[in-house]
């Protein structure tokens, strides 16, 4: 089972596929995220948001915006997963345009202020 949305400048999609028993009731999409509830074993319920952040610098706003919007309406736990194109800190940046003090600061204010904990990662 699974939902693909077309980007609007028809560069690629966003796609989230899950397994034929799982309970997954989608709440919203649009080309930047998808946003399900996911029920598994008629247990426990939790939300999940594959979100794929604005590309272009300059637009990147919309996606801090999207997370907002998004935050107030939680009200069970919420895995957010992806790529928001932007970094927290220097160490992560490798390569590629410069990225300004102030365009991170940005994007750490948001997750700040929505409050996820960040589950890190490693490697590419």
């Amino acid at each position: 089972m699974g939902i693909a949305i077309d980007n609007l400048d028809r560069s690629g999609v966003i796609a989230l596929l899950w397994l034929n028993n799982w309970s997954v009731e989608i709440k919203s999409y649009s080309y930047l995220y998808i946003d399900v509830y996911v029920e598994l074993d008629h247990s426990m319920v939790w939300r999940f948001t594959g979100i794929y952040g604005c590309p272009h610098h300059f637009q990147r706003h919309h996606t801090w915006e999207l997370l907002r919007w998004l935050n107030t309406h939680l009200n069970i736990p919420w895995l957010i997963r992806g790529d928001f194109n932007e970094i927290l800190e220097w160490n992560e940046k490798v390569g590629g345009r410069y990225r300004s003090w102030t365009e991170i600061q940005k994007f750490c204010d948001t997750l700040e202020e929505c409050g996820p904990e960040d589950l890190g990662f490693r490697d590419p």
